[in-house]
């Protein structure tokens, strides 16, 4: 019997709940169910109502970690800014705009994971999330990545998968109706609402 990694989509009728990093793709669908803009510090407070994103771009990582092996990574970066005009409110049409024109400009790549900037005691980053009624700051945490050779021990699960599947939950006013299996994600379009990336679970073949 063979093992496969579940993904769980759960369709949403009037929002889509995003539990781990949104990607900008992600982020980007999330504002069709968005009326306006709410952005919580981890520790609860509220961004003020009247920040304005002063940055969108790419930031790449090129490093040797600490068992030697050369690493890319990159991320879509939003900069998040406050000044006096406490009247200023950013609109979800202009900020999707803001994203159009960066993705064209810039050539980004939708599926890049996101990051904000946002003044604290200094620039703090942050991974973004969102809980169904707003989106979410979250802290990130640095890693060792070569624990196998700095002698640290990993207290990750090991996952022994063969092929990804995708189980598709629909759920109607709250009330799940139907759930089926699917070779891929649902891809946005093919579902008037998107979709909620949960975690990923370790099962049977599902043959």
């Amino acid at each position: 019997m063979g093992l496969h990694c579940i993904k769980w989509y759960i369709i949403e009728r009037n929002f889509v709940l995003y539990t781990s990093k949104m990607t900008l793709q992600e982020f980007y669908n999330q504002l069709d169910f968005t009326a306006s803009l709410v952005f919580a510090l981890p520790e609860g407070r509220l961004v003020p109502a009247h920040f304005h994103i002063t940055e969108v771009g790419q930031i790449d990582r090129f490093f040797v970690d600490c068992g030697g092996t050369v690493r890319k990574e990159s991320a879509v970066n939003l900069q998040m800014y406050t000044a006096q005009d406490f009247d200023h409110r950013l609109t979800v049409p202009k900020l999707k705009s803001i994203i159009e024109m960066s993705i064209q400009q810039l050539q980004l790549r939708g599926d890049s994971e996101l990051r904000v900037e946002y003044q604290g005691a200094t620039i703090e980053v942050y991974g973004l999330s969102h809980n169904g009624y707003q989106f979410m700051l979250q802290p990130l945490q640095t890693d060792c990545l070569a624990k196998d050779k700095c002698g640290i021990p990993d207290n990750q699960p090991k996952r022994l998968c063969r092929h990804p599947v995708h189980l598709v939950l629909v759920a109607v006013n709250g009330y799940s109706m139907a759930l089926c299996k699917a070779s891929e994600p649902p891809t946005i379009g093919s579902v008037s609402p998107v979709f909620l990336r949960s975690t990923v679970s370790l099962v049977p073949d599902l043959g």
